[in-house]
């Protein structure tokens, strides 16, 4: 890179602004600096990549023309020790160019121990913006050191090595044997679903025994000193960075599709979590726990159901809550840096909830019926909409005053009506199906469905809550019920699309398609459709070029262009290296 790229940040930083602000602006505005000089010198940094790339590609060029004109001029006749001349210059050049690489890379090695420490030296140097992914920091004070915040940055995925290291033998024992009770379950139920037969028990406890010899190779082998030290390090640098973030009351938590965390302050996501149950309404706060209602209120119904012959004796003993095993949802939030004023995605942990076999359940009867039946109104990724537009142009339907337009809905999961999507879920399950669904009626599928929703309650921040309006975010049948409503609800608009042989695709709550009227008709049909059911609002975008998924969409004289698009919050993330991730 040239000397002059670390100036780059100096020329964007107007310090003498800094001071006489001393609230959220401040952090708003530092935040935005780093993230306009990051993208730049991704930018610049790219720039020179694909210079260097053209470059080499230049000289390859130049080197296999002279080579021809070597070969013309010496025939293979002429030769060397039994070998051609040519063949032996080839090998030469082999020889030195492998000889230059590794001169090179020496080279490189130790240019970066004189840049470590250069960098351990220069104060400057450590303030400086750099490429690489960073964590963002969304409060005024940051109570954390240099060291600390570089552990952060390297991201959610990042796993410390030999945490059981530190560990004492017996507690390492007690893992092993959780380890493999774990395991055992989880095999024994895969073998008698798949299967429809017990596993035998001998083989069962030869596996058992094979899986915790190796589990207590890897937790009791000992360690090098280096490995040692470093488990010792990154341990009390995680137990800095708890610590500090309690006396702070300060959340860590992973950006929300953008990757990388984020710190923000405990009292911001209270008040925004407040504002969130403000606005949407969705959510009634108890003064009790309701674990203990939710579980006779499910056992109750599922005890009707079978008595009634509605559900067979395999599918109540398997949606039946177990009490030792079920536990109350408990939710949070996951910021969204990318967006004005970073607001929170809520995300419901529903692993053990009472309803959750239920929902399972319904998810495996159902999402394949939808899918089939509203494929060609659906997004798998970027690539079926790319194929979609291609088809489009193809078939002469792109001009230049065609417009891309995308909208998605606020808070779709959340805003689902619960009765309207369950009569709505009857009503296309009978359209497709039938009255029954592999042996079980519509009319049960509906009863439970209402389980899923109505017996959804939650822990956040020691308080109990229950979802009033829509369904918890974490349950798969969720999704399948809010894409089967999102289905009705978009009809119209899939006939109106398909009468004037226009794209129209959704990806669960983002919907791209285009139009060639003017943009004014196109504003009106989007306003009038936001008035289509009182739950459901649009925020759109219309334009030449539009994002969707991770495409950038555009055009330019009727040319059709597709490009990989980046949310401006993304970062450049892969799993480091050091992770201790299998290789």
């Amino acid at each position: 890179l040239p000397p002059n790229f670390d100036q780059f940040e100096k020329i964007t930083a107007p310090g003498f602004y800094w001071p006489p602000i001393a609230d959220c602006t401040l952090v708003l505005i530092k935040r935005k600096r780093r993230t306009i000089l990051k993208q730049g010198k991704r930018t610049l940094l790219n720039i020179f990549y694909a210079a260097y790339e053209y470059k080499i590609e230049e000289y390859e060029q130049q080197y296999q023309q002279s080579l021809k004109e070597f070969q013309s001029r010496f025939p293979n006749t002429i030769q060397i020790n039994e070998i051609s001349l040519i063949d032996a210059f080839k090998a030469y050049i082999v020889l030195h160019t492998n000889r230059i690489i590794h001169d090179i890379l020496n080279k490189i090695a130790h240019f970066r121990e004189i840049i470590a420490q250069r960098y351990q030296r220069s104060s400057s140097t450590k303030k400086m913006v750099g490429v690489s992914p960073e964590v963002t920091i969304d409060v005024l004070h940051c109570p954390f050191k240099a060291d600390e915040l570089s552990y952060l940055s390297l991201g959610e995925s990042y796993i410390r090595p030999n945490q059981s290291a530190l560990r004492r033998e017996e507690h390492r024992e007690t893992q092993i044997k959780n380890e493999v009770e774990d395991i055992r379950e989880k095999v024994h139920r895969q073998i008698k679903n798949y299967c429809q037969r017990e596993p035998p028990k001998a083989m069962m406890d030869h596996y058992c025994e094979l899986v915790g010899s190796r589990l207590r190779q890897r937790f009791m082998a000992p360690l090098s000193y280096v490995d040692f030290m470093r488990a010792q390090r990154e341990f009390r640098l995680v137990k800095s960075i708890r610590r500090k973030a309690r006396k702070a009351k300060l959340i860590i938590r992973v950006c929300d599709k953008g990757g990388g965390l984020h710190i923000g302050s405990k009292s911001d996501y209270e008040r925004k979590a407040a504002k969130y149950r403000e606005d949407t309404k969705a959510y009634q706060e108890l003064s009790y726990n309701p674990l203990k209602e939710m579980i006779t209120n499910v056992t109750n119904a599922l005890n009707v159901m079978k008595q009634t012959k509605e559900l067979t004796n395999d599918n109540y003993s398997r949606l039946v809550p177990n009490p030792e095993h079920v536990k109350l949802s408990y939710k949070y939030y996951n910021p969204k840096p990318h967006k004005k004023g970073t607001p929170l995605r809520p995300i419901m942990n529903t692993i053990k909830a009472v309803a959750r076999p239920i929902s399972d359940f319904l998810d495996e009867l159902i999402r394949p019926i939808y899918d089939e039946y509203n494929k060609d109104n659906t997004f798998t990724d970027g690539v079926d909409l790319i194929k979609c537009l291609e088809n489009y142009a193809a078939n002469g339907h792109l001009k230049p005053e065609t417009l891309f337009c995308t909208f998605d809905i606020n808070n779709l999961y959340t805003m689902l009506p619960q009765d309207e999507a369950i009569r709505i879920l009857g009503d296309f399950l009978r359209q497709h199906v039938g009255e029954r669904v592999k042996g079980v009626s519509i009319a049960t599928i509906q009863k439970l469905a209402e389980l899923v929703l109505k017996e959804n309650a939650f822990i956040y921040d020691n308080k109990f809550y229950k979802q009033i309006i829509g369904g918890a975010m974490g349950l798969p049948f969720t999704l399948t019920l809010a894409n089967i409503f999102m289905g009705h609800w978009e009809k119209r608009w899939v006939r109106r699309q398909q009468s004037k042989k226009e794209i129209y695709g959704r990806y669960i709550d983002d919907v791209f398609f285009t139009s060639n009227e003017p943009i004014e008709t196109i504003q009106q049909l989007l306003k009038d459709a936001n008035g289509w059911h009182p739950n459901i609002k649009l925020e759109w975008n219309i334009g030449h070029s539009v994002p969707f998924l991770d495409v950038l969409v555009s055009k330019n004289n009727g040319i059709l262009y597709t490009s990989v698009y980046h949310k401006p919050s993304a970062e450049p993330y892969v799993v480091p290296f050091i992770s201790d991730h299998p290789r």
